[in-house]
């Protein structure tokens, strides 16, 4: 029997070898890249008569006096994906109702601007000091 000091060697010795081992079994695999299909990007499916009536009929609800009339609108429009951008566009052009235009505007940024990254927004530390 082993002392207790150089049992746990061992026991370590057998962790970095199986650690290597499985290391150099994926250094491996990544000198052989299994070939990727390419990303495309699709079109958003146009609108269905049906679909475009209910976005019609739900962009008035935006500008509600009830808050969660405006919000359950705003979700609806939202739930048509990106094709909801062009009928969203048209009606920003013929609202006057402000609140109607800031939640369209709203709206359609959230499918035509990318989403901000932590690389683009300054911290409070870059604020301070005016670097940022």
């Amino acid at each position: 029997m082993l002392p207790k000091h150089l049992l746990d060697k061992v026991r370590r010795g057998a962790q970095s070898a199986a650690l290597i081992a499985a290391l150099g079994a994926g250094a491996a695999l990544a000198d052989d890249p299994a070939p990727q299909a390419p990303t495309v990007q699709a079109e958003p499916a146009a609108l269905t008569k049906e679909q475009l009536e209910v976005v019609k009929t739900t962009i008035p609800k935006l500008g509600s006096e009830d808050f969660a009339t405006r919000e359950k609108a705003s979700q609806t429009l939202k739930g048509f994906g990106k094709a909801v951008v062009a009928p969203l566009q048209e009606a920003l052009k013929e609202q006057t109702d402000p609140e109607i235009k800031s939640r369209l505007t709203s709206l359609i940024k959230t499918f035509t601007e990318p989403a901000p990254t932590q690389a683009n927004i300054p911290d409070e530390s870059c604020k301070r000091c005016g670097r940022g």
